[in-house]
């Protein structure tokens, strides 16, 4: 394959130069005018967290199928050719991890330092809810099939013992399931059906298996909190409609009326309507969810069931899938996001926002992205702004690397701006990383950022860069999920 300068000198034979100036309307220049200076000062040797390795899908990044382990030289340590992975991760030496075989469409969960199954995946019996890659740090489930039915769950602790199994035929025809994973598990919501495959019956059990509400048997406490809402809870058609687990509630009620609960502090937080467009939201790592009161009055809540300062009144529409409201005064639109709190004063000089629709992304720590559209889609346009300052306009890239290698992966808290084909990366706590010149448009593929390195695909190879520009690896990259 010849050595990495070798690699790197062909590499910028075929065009691809590491920070040459782009002619796109961004450039390390547009980002000092505004303070937004690039940072170089890459850490020699220290490109991972500490005892783990970079592992990548062999898909994408080798010439084989398996997981592909780079040390922090990222030089390949192993090749694990029997394993599946979906995005990239830092692995570990030891503890479980939920994978796929290569030969199989189900995940099991896997013992990084012993390398054997600890729960293997068969097709009638696979871990639930768990993405592929995800550590385990708590309970997880398996689920138990006949045919196209549940029929039952085994619950395991974080070191692989089976804790309780449940027969899910007791309580009826189960036909799905909703499972809540953050760093660690904190339930499942499971539907029941009739005959006619109509929802009957819904349990939600904790991460022990034991059951928290059911359905068909409210609790005193919340039947009578209920009444306070007019909503009774005996009536025949009341189900749980929603279970939204970063928040530890539910939405219960009938067609006409729905409340929502929150498990753990055990009180209703208000109402939902039809007309929201969203109910439970997320920033950063925190949730929260939208309700009202008994008098109309729009509220956000956390995660802990407490409301959050926001005042409904302030703006005239409701908050988007992500918790923005925002209006336009003059030359700034002043958005808020109505969980955190956080706000900003976008300086729209020089763009016109009337009559289009408005697609607003906060990234955290002051850095947004705004598309504009008109009602029939002609020319769309997109504005990243940092401290409410534009540094980058043009068409949106969406973050998507290829429509061959799917999103970009973000690791480390990075977060990628891409417009006009030209990709700038910020750190975890929102400061600019680099602007990608070397990843250019319709050629190349931006796979991965980190805090310290990102990986393009140039080609036939899948290259590392620091944000200097500066070639640290190389290697043959597959060809992706085809």
């Amino acid at each position: 394959m010849g050595t990495l300068d070798e690699w790197a000198g062909l590499v910028n034979e075929l065009g691809y130069v590491a920070n040459e100036k782009s002619d796109v309307k961004i450039s390390s220049e547009d980002l000092k005018k505004i303070g937004l200076e690039e940072k170089n000062d890459t850490v020699s040797g220290k490109y991972f967290p500490d005892h783990t390795l970079l592992a990548l899908p062999g898909s994408t990044y080798g010439d084989h199928s398996g997981i592909v382990l780079l040390n922090e030289q990222f030089q390949q340590e192993k090749v694990l050719s029997d394993l599946e992975l979906t995005n990239p991760i830092y692995m570990p030496s030891e503890g479980l991890i939920a994978l796929r075989k290569s030969t199989g469409e189900n995940t099991g969960i896997y013992d990084i330092k012993e390398q054997k199954w600890v729960v293997e995946a068969r097709e009638e019996h696979f871990l639930k809810g768990m993405e592929n890659g995800k550590l385990v740090k708590d309970n997880f489930v398996f689920a138990k099939a006949k045919g196209e039915d549940l029929v039952g769950y085994e619950i395991y602790d974080v070191s692989g013992k089976l804790k309780k199994a449940i027969d899910l035929t007791q309580y009826g025809h189960a036909k799905w399931d909703i499972f809540g994973y953050g760093e660690k598990m904190n339930g499942f919501l499971t539907d029941f059906v009739d005959d006619k495959n109509d929802l009957v019956r819904a349990i939600l059990f904790d991460k022990d298996g034991e059951i928290l509400i059911d359905s068909k048997s409210f609790d005193d406490q919340m039947i009578q909190m209920a009444k306070e809402y007019e909503l009774d809870l005996h009536a025949g058609n009341i189900m749980i409609k929603e279970w939204n687990p970063g928040t530890d509630t539910v939405v219960i009620g009938n067609d006409d009326k729905k409340i929502i609960y929150h498990v753990g502090q055990k009180k209703i937080l208000g109402l939902v309507d039809d007309h929201l467009p969203s109910n439970e939201f997320e920033k950063g790592e925190k949730h929260y969810i939208l309700g009202r009161d008994k008098d109309g009055t729009l509220h956000c809540f956390d995660a802990e069931g407490n409301p959050t300062p926001w005042k409904s009144s302030d703006f005239d529409q409701l908050p988007d899938g992500d918790g923005l409201v925002w209006k336009k005064k003059d030359s700034v639109l002043a958005v808020l996001n109505v969980g955190d709190n956080t706000s900003a004063n976008l300086d729209l000089t020089g763009i016109d926002i009337d009559g289009k629709s408005i697609i607003l992304s906060d990234l955290g720590n002051a850095v947004y992205t705004m598309q504009l559209e008109t009602e029939n889609g002609d020319n769309p346009k997109a504005y990243a702004f940092k401290d409410g300052k534009v540094f980058a306009k043009g068409k949106y890239c969406d973050n998507l690397a290829s429509e061959e290698f799917g999103d970009i992966s973000e690791l480390d808290g990075t977060n990628v701006v891409g417009i006009d084909g030209l990709y700038t990366v910020f750190d975890a706590d929102g400061k600019a990383l680099g602007t990608l010149s070397n990843v250019q448009k319709e050629k190349d593929s931006l796979l991965l950022t980190a805090k310290n390195y990102y990986i393009v695909r140039h080609g036939n190879y899948a290259m590392i860069y620091d944000y200097s520009g500066n070639a640290l690896s190389q290697m043959l990259a597959g060809q992706g999920d085809e």
